[in-house]
């Protein structure tokens, strides 16, 4: 059993290399790795913890205290399966809540749940720095290559299955664990998600056919957004480095496809009800990302030349304090001549 109060113990439950992650939400605050290993093992599709109670990771504020939220590791896809139909069971006069979850989804969670700000209602004029990475070498992207696509718009009840359906033939061309939910402070969704293709080629197909297009859910169709991204992009919201709202499309280059279809949506399919929707707005390709990190850079300089101006300062002010010590101990021998 681990609880993710340090980088250490979440890297120790990322290591250890579980084909299948779930997300448990809605535990009791008292809640022991025992009865999460009881609730799995229990009834008809019983399915095993990968390492016990190792493989369970409850995540906790920073003050100590449950959110209710916990990830559980897996040995085998099978296992997703049956460890998925226990949803909504109850553990004591809980119902539970469980999702498929990601490496990437692990991180952004406990990220924000080991920030202190997280829980202030005020929010920060300059984006933070940010944290470390969780996420295993092999899954984090970077670099300027628009190998990525950005869904915008998504029902806050979807999950990987549904935004798989929603991509269609194009599902073929995400990589492994390339499905990145995006979250905001609360551990909610945001409706938004970023996708890792095998190649800049497959997004830029991606985004070309599915932007402007609905996704059924239930009775409901949701219009969604996709845009082609680059690695970079993506990682900057997923480990916090920019709120997901403050990435916003702008020029770049002329790869990006969504800017050059149709600014309407298609006509509602068959019978099912529509949600209103606010008058579309034309797509734009993305903002180029280094001019983030350049805004962040010239804040860093800015702040350190002020600490060496102070530093200057103080060193001056001490000059000039025993300068005048020596010149008071020359007046006193003088005098005493």
């Amino acid at each position: 059993m681990m609880f993710a109060g340090s980088n250490n113990e979440a890297q120790a439950f990322l290591s250890r290399g579980g084909q299948v992650i779930v997300r448990m939400r809605g535990l009791p605050y008292d809640c022991t790795a025992k009865q999460v290993l009881d609730f799995f093992e229990a009834g008809e599709n019983s399915c095993q913890v990968m390492d016990g109670e190792e493989g369970v990771l409850f995540v906790k504020k920073p003050d100590g205290r449950a959110t209710g939220d916990a990830f559980v590791l897996f040995n085998q896809e099978e296992d997703a399966g049956k460890a998925l139909s226990k949803h909504r069971e109850l553990i004591g006069s809980r119902y539970i809540e469980l999702f498929r979850s990601t490496t990437a989804e692990v991180q952004q969670v406990l990220n924000r749940s080991m920030d202190p700000k997280t829980y202030e209602p005020q929010m920060p004029l300059i984006a933070q720095v940010p944290q470390v990475p969780l996420l295993p070498q092999h899954i984090i992207t970077s670099g300027t290559r628009k190998d990525c696509i950005r869904l915008r718009g998504l029902p806050y009840e979807a999950q990987v299955e549904h935004i798989l359906d929603f991509l269609g033939d194009h599902a073929k061309n995400i990589v492994f664990q390339g499905v990145h939910m995006v979250y905001n402070a609360q551990g909610q969704p945001s409706g938004e998600a970023f996708i890792q293709m095998d190649s800049e080629q497959s997004a830029f197909q991606s985004a070309q056919q599915k932007h402007h297009r609905y996704m059924i859910f239930g009775k409901k169709q949701r219009y969604i957004e996709v845009f082609q991204c680059s690695g970079e992009d993506m990682n900057l919201v997923l480990t916090g480095g920019i709120p997901a709202g403050a990435v916003s499309p702008a020029k770049a280059a002329t790869l990006l496809s969504p800017g050059m279809l149709p600014p309407h949506p298609p006509p509602p399919i068959g019978s099912a009800v529509a949600t209103p929707l606010p008058p579309p707005t034309p797509a734009l390709p993305w903002e180029p990302s280094h001019a983030l990190v350049q805004a962040q850079v010239a804040v860093a300089q800015q702040v350190q030349a002020h600490a060496l101006a102070q530093q200057n300062l103080a060193i001056r002010q001490s000059q000039a304090q025993q300068e005048g010590l020596w010149f008071m101990n020359q007046l006193a021998v003088a005098q005493q001549h």
